[in-house]
């Protein structure tokens, strides 16, 4: 048992030496697009759109939030469906990056700033860990089947009707805690099933999706971490 064990952490060992180079690329493009969004969440006033003129510029800020969510599913679409070049992923992958910085504006401003950096603090420990916990199944030989990786995603799908529902129709507060911790929780999975992913998967040297995978990852949780404390 012991043997195997030791064989099992030799071969992790030896698969993380195989790929540093481009485990090393994943997580500097990954800090390097977060960089950007903090850095424009943090140069961008969008309230002071609205407070100009209140009746008149609450609409365009909504346009702007709204045209956001658009070309961010615009960006997603594109860098999962349609084949391009590397440089080309990694223009894309910076525009989302600035267009969920401003996004990530309008979430933050509807709390304490402690608040804020105190959930972003939490939710890197939460990545950490789960990319440690990911390791650790590796090296335990135990692969996150796509199986379990769209089971993942049916849970999600099911818990956001049922949030959907009960918010329009009977909007109980204890519910909709339970179903945002529920898909945090489920998130934080995503990390492991990514960070398995990337380590026993061939990205044929695309570190570029590996990172952006990482980063939904992450963006997924703070935001579910957001909602259920507001």
């Amino acid at each position: 048992m012991n043997s195997n064990k030791n064989n099992n952490i030799s071969q992790l060992f030896k698969l993380i030496s195989e790929k540093k180079t481009f485990l090393g690329l994943i997580f500097l493009n990954l800090l390097l697009q977060h960089y950007i969004s903090y850095y424009v969440s943090d140069n961008i006033n969008l309230n002071a759109i609205k407070d100009k003129d209140k009746d008149k510029n609450t609409n365009n800020y909504n346009a702007i939030i709204i045209a956001c969510y658009i070309l961010a599913t615009l960006f997603i679409l594109l860098l999962i469906f349609v084949p391009m070049s590397m440089v080309l992923k990694f223009i894309i992958f910076s525009l989302f990056s600035v267009v969920f910085g401003i996004i990530y504006v309008s979430l933050k401003h509807n709390f304490d700033p402690d608040f804020v950096y105190g959930t972003a603090i939490g939710t890197l420990i939460v990545f950490v860990f789960m990319v440690l916990y990911g390791l650790a199944l590796t090296m335990s030989g135990i692969q996150v089947t796509n199986k379990m990786a769209f089971g993942i995603f049916y849970a999600l799908v099911l818990l956001i009707i049922v949030g959907l529902v009960q918010y329009f129709i009977y909007n109980y507060l204890v519910i909709t805690k339970l179903v945002l911790i529920v898909l945090a929780s489920l998130f934080a999975l995503y990390i492991v099933h990514t960070t398995n992913n990337i380590l026993l998967r061939d990205y044929e040297g695309d570190f570029i999706t590996a990172s952006f995978d990482y980063y939904i990852d992450m963006s997924n949780f703070l935001r579910a971490l957001k909602v259920d404390n507001n």
